[in-house]
């Protein structure tokens, strides 16, 4: 899955606020900016580690 730039920084900014601590993370982008490409980018990592994603 080949990313945007802006859609890299928007994963990476998320997941700085998970190595916070921060549990909720409000992530806006304007409609066709690539909401769910981001989200499924990340569930998908999250299930190559073996994670449970829901």
């Amino acid at each position: 899955m080949q990313l945007r730039p802006y859609q890299h920084q928007l994963i990476t900014d998320i997941r700085l606020q998970y190595q916070l601590g921060k549990r909720t993370v409000l992530a806006v982008l304007p409609t066709g900016g690539g909401k769910t490409v981001c989200f499924s980018y990340i569930a998908q990592a999250a299930a190559r580690k073996g994670n449970r994603v829901c």
